[in-house]
């Protein structure tokens, strides 16, 4: 299944009548004062969090758009810092930016604290509802979310199959739950805390507006900077499978602008992958015939338009779709009739690239190789994980391919491939930082248990990221996440009810 992703992380503003931040106004309660409709100048934060480490220092950078004439010196002052974490501002802000130099002491406690940012000519006021975030160590669990660090399903619920952030720290989480003799879907989000989201339904989930059906599954979810959510779902009805876009707006209502009751079939396919990039929409779904499977890449400006092209890929059971920053479509999947896994990229126009490995890269191991999702490197470079199977023996399996489609010879142990021996699982969900190339993979190892790995660049596993204890008995995952302020989520379940867990990476 292919992961959850978010769109791009807007910037925290203002306007001249409220204190806004990601385009919707923030209440201050006591913490602060808007301003008033006369303020004759706007500010604005490059981002919601300032994330600092321990013994080390961060900069906010703050832009100043003035009325035409005001050339006032302003005056900065920062409420709400934790302990142990300084803030240095510049006197007096003559010109239209300003920095903000932030610092923790290695004693400072991990977690976010809520802090008011003012610029100020005189009376007239502008403040900035912002958060200071000191990471804890890799791997550790976030008690500060839910409770002790996992937000729990109040219902009893399936596995939490998707889980997404947006920039506002808020943590959007999918599953399923039994409604009868058929099953439902259901987007729950909850705030920075782990608690439900009042703004959303009301804080409860969104049941998502499908047909009765069994057999649910999900394609993929996609987060707005406007907090709309996208879902590809799929769904057996009467014995066949159908595809589903479905549209939730920012409240968790159907998006009746942008779907007719918020859904759209889309045909009798599985669904295996979801990414945006622009105004490029990529689904992935599937098909089996006597020929085997096909996977099936349809790519769309809008959910409610017709797709710009289809591109049947034959032989190809599909797992994940990743648009890359020049708009081509990376496929990820396998063919099991090679037992390999395969790696194709489709141009812009919907031709297959015959510039990366003529057109079809499968990877073969010793064992039979499965890849169930990718991620895209920072240097351009891919990321597959999976699994690597022999009679007797199960292992999770990792590979890197250049922009060439040729494997890197310098990750792995096997010429960019890497199977890790010392575990007996698989993994089933991947999500990489393309500004660093931070990886985290999640699956299953054992009996069911959860597995959670971060790779390093060259395909080893990072010691020092250990989860913590707290996760002992949760089972495997298939679904995870990155936030913008340095933490992983994961979404699992006790067998009961659907988990989501927080850590820091």
């Amino acid at each position: 299944m292919a992961g959850c992703r978010a769109g791009a992380v807007p910037p925290a503003t203002t306007g001249d009548a409220g204190v806004e931040t990601d385009g919707g106004a923030v209440d201050l309660g006591d913490a602060g004062e808007a301003p008033s409709p006369a303020v004759p100048f706007r500010v604005s934060a490059a981002s919601h969090a300032v994330v600092v480490r321990r013994n080390e220092t961060a900069t906010l950078e703050l832009a100043i758009d003035r009325d035409e004439g005001h050339d006032t010196t302003l005056a900065i002052t920062i409420d709400g810092l934790p302990e142990r974490v300084l803030a240095s501002a510049p006197a007096g802000v003559s010109g239209e930016s300003a920095t903000i130099t932030f610092s923790a002491e290695a004693s400072a406690e991990p977690g976010d604290a809520p802090i008011t940012v003012r610029v100020a000519d005189g009376d007239d006021v502008v403040a900035l509802e912002l958060y200071v975030v000191v990471p804890g160590d890799a791997g550790a669990i976030d008690t500060s979310f839910g409770e002790g660090g996992i937000a729990v399903n109040e219902e009893a619920s399936y596995s939490v199959v998707g889980v997404a952030s947006d920039a506002l720290g808020r943590t959007y989480a999918i599953y399923g739950a039994a409604e009868g003799d058929a099953a439902a879907v259901f987007v729950r989000r909850l705030d920075r805390r782990g608690q439900p989201d009042a703004t959303w339904n009301g804080g409860a989930p969104s049941r998502v507006p499908l047909p009765a059906a069994s057999g649910l599954s999900l394609g993929g979810m996609i987060v707005g900077d406007d907090g709309r959510v996208t879902l590809l779902i799929g769904a057996s009805m009467g014995g066949t499978p159908h595809a589903f876009f479905v549209a939730l707006d920012a409240s968790g209502a159907p998006d009746e602008a942008r779907l007719e009751g918020g859904t759209r079939e889309l045909g009798a396919y599985g669904v295996t992958g979801l990414d945006q990039a622009g105004d490029r929409i990529a689904a992935l779904l599937s098909t089996t015939g006597e020929a085997g499977s096909t996977g099936v890449l349809q790519v769309y400006e809008d959910v409610a338009g017709e797709p710009l092209f289809t591109r049947e890929l034959p032989s190809t059971t599909a797992s994940d779709v990743l648009i890359d920053a020049s708009g081509r479509f990376v496929v990820i999947g396998s063919d099991l009739v090679l037992h390999g896994g395969v790696v194709v990229r489709v141009s812009p126009d919907g031709s297959i690239d015959q510039s990366f490995a003529a057109g079809r890269r499968v990877i073969t191991s010793d064992g039979a190789v499965l890849l169930a999702a990718g991620g895209l490197m920072h240097d351009g470079s891919v990321l597959v994980v999976g699994r690597e199977s022999a009679p007797g023996s199960l292992h999770p399996f990792a590979a890197r391919l250049d922009d060439a489609g040729e494997l890197v010879e310098a990750f792995g142990d096997a010429a960019g491939r890497m199977r890790y021996d010392a575990i007996p699982g698989t993994f089933r969900a991947l999500e990489v930082d393309r500004a660093t190339g931070e990886a985290i993979a999640v699956g299953e190892r054992d009996e069911n248990a959860l597995l959670i790995a971060d790779i390093t660049g060259g395909g080893a596993l990072d010691p020092t990221f250990v989860p913590p204890a707290a996760l002992t008995g949760l089972r495997a995952s298939v679904a995870v996440a990155m936030t913008s302020d340095r933490r992983v989520l994961v979404g699992t379940s006790d067998g009961e009810r659907g988990h989501v867990a927080r850590l820091w990476r």
